[in-house]
């Protein structure tokens, strides 16, 4: 069971930096979409 625990925590702080990381590229895409308008 700690385990299983452990392995799901990191699967949780994997899927959390994936949607820093989009995150962070919508921002930067839409930054330069600004500058092009």
């Amino acid at each position: 069971m700690h385990r299983f625990v452990s392995e799901s925590k990191a699967l949780v702080s994997s899927q959390c930096t994936l949607v820093i990381m989009l995150k962070i590229h919508l921002s930067l895409h839409e930054r330069e979409e600004k500058k092009f308008r």
